[in-house]
Parts: C-alpha cells; sequence; structure tokens
C-alpha cells in the first residue's frame, strides 16, 4: 500500500508531469474586463497602447528579419511588422493585436509618432473608432476621426452617435457630424471643445408623422437648442427665436 501510494508521485516517461513546474506552458493573453467585454464597445483612455507592445515582450536580434517579412508575432499576440532598431519599431511600421487594434505609421522608440492611422474594433468585428493624422510619444495629437461616442465621456444627450470631424489634443472641434446608430438623428455643423455649438439637427424617431420629430438649426449647447435658432416640427409648426436647453422661450 505504501509502495502504491509513493509510485503515484513518481515520474515515469510514458506519464505526464507530475508537478506544476513540468507542466508545459501556453502562452495566452486576455483583455482586462475593464477595457473590453460584451458590453462596452470601446476602449478606455487609460489604456496604453506601450502595454500591448511590451507586455510578454519576447523579441531577440534574430526576430528582426521576422518582422520585416511581417511574420513577428509576440506571445500576447501581437504582429509587428517594420524594421527594429534595437527591439523597438523605427520608421514605418504596423501592429495587429488579434484584429482588434490596429495600427500602420510612422515609429519612433518603439511609439506611435509623427503620421499614422489607429484602428479599433469591437466584439463583434465592427469599427468603432478610427483616427488618422498625427501622433505623438504614442498619442494622437492631431487629424481626422470616425468613431462612436464613449458614453463614459459624454452626458446622456451624446450616447448612441458616431462623430464623423477633427480631433486636436483629445478634443473634437471645428466641421463635424454626429449621426446615430439606431435612429435618424443626426447633426450637421461646428464643434467647439468636443460639443456642437451651431448647426442642423434633425430628430426622426419610428413613425413619419411622430408628433415629436423635427428639424432644428441654430445654436446648442449639448446637443439640445440653446441660443437662437428656428425650430421646424412635423405637424409643420414652427418656432424661432430663443432656446435655453431644448425649450423654445420666444
Amino acid at each position: 500500500t505504501t509502495f502504491a501510494y509513493l509510485a503515484e508521485e513518481i515520474q515515469s516517461l510514458d506519464k505526464a508531469p507530475k508537478t506544476i513546474f513540468d507542466e508545459p506552458f501556453e502562452y495566452s493573453f486576455n483583455y482586462s474586463a475593464d477595457e473590453i467585454n460584451t458590453k462596452t464597445r470601446d476602449f478606455s483612455e487609460n489604456l496604453d497602447i506601450n502595454w500591448f507592445l511590451f507586455t510578454m515582450l519576447a523579441v531577440e536580434n534574430h526576430n528582426k528579419k521576422d518582422a520585416q517579412k511581417n511574420r513577428l508575432m509576440l506571445p500576447n499576440k501581437l504582429r509587428i511588422s517594420g524594421q527594429l532598431v534595437e527591439n523597438l519599431l523605427e520608421g514605418y511600421g504596423e501592429i495587429n493585436l488579434n484584429n482588434k487594434f490596429k495600427y500602420n505609421g510612422n515609429f519612433s522608440g518603439g511609439y506611435f509618432d509623427g503620421n499614422g492611422e489607429l484602428k479599433k474594433y469591437d466584439n463583434w468585428g465592427d469599427l468603432i473608432s478610427k483616427r488618422e493624422g498625427i501622433f505623438l510619444k504614442g498619442k494622437f495629437m492631431d487629424g481626422n476621426v470616425e468613431e462612436d461616442i464613449n458614453p463614459r465621456w459624454f452626458p446622456s444627450g451624446m450616447h448612441g452617435y458616431k462623430m464623423t470631424g477633427k480631433m486636436k489634443d483629445g478634443v473634437y472641434y471645428g466641421f463635424g457630424k454626429l449621426e446615430h446608430n439606431q435612429w435618424d438623428q443626426t447633426f450637421e455643423g461646428y464643434f467647439e471643445d468636443n460639443y456642437p455649438i451651431r448647426g442642423k439637427k434633425i430628430f426622426w424617431v419610428l413613425k413619419e408623422y411622430n408628433p415629436y420629430n423635427y428639424e432644428y438649426e441654430g445654436e446648442f449647447y449639448l446637443l439640445r437648442a440653446h441660443g437662437k435658432g428656428k425650430k421646424v416640427w412635423s405637424d409643420g409648426l414652427i418656432q424661432e427665436g430663443k432656446f435655453e436647453y431644448g425649450r423654445f422661450i420666444d
């Protein structure tokens, strides 16, 4: 009995490893639950691309040729294509993390730096953000964007919209367009400090003759009529003059 008990712990060539130290290790990579799951459609602002580039980094000198031939994959499933200098991307390069996070453009010291394009996808493979323009030390500085509005950054009135326009230093500015991803609701006009300030909004929900449908052109605050403007309701009613937080004053 004693021998049989001890034999259970004996390592043999025809049996699987007996200790956790002998078990084969397989690299794996999982997104943080705070960054992406089945209910979120965007990455947070705290997500650092350098974490992807350097987490479990296993690039050695002999990997340079693989990187140049677009066949270098790190243990965290990050594909790298480009010129490596001291194991860091330099000049033009491309990265692809599980087809959810893609960048192509210029690198400097391993960072996005210069002209480039950054794309992010959700779990269903839908594009949720595309930023094209100038990057500096890994951060998008100035250029064109096409992305879903992140509800964590904006008040409820902005939720559900896709923004197409310009961004500088993390802020929407200049001429742009909002399109709702569920209803026929759009805004086209000018942005300042992330929000619409002047332009035209079409609010069209469900039925063609819904009494709450309207078109408004004028000044805005948080995507609501605010200031001078003109609102035309679907029943023909016209309100022109001063508005405050969406309500017609006079």
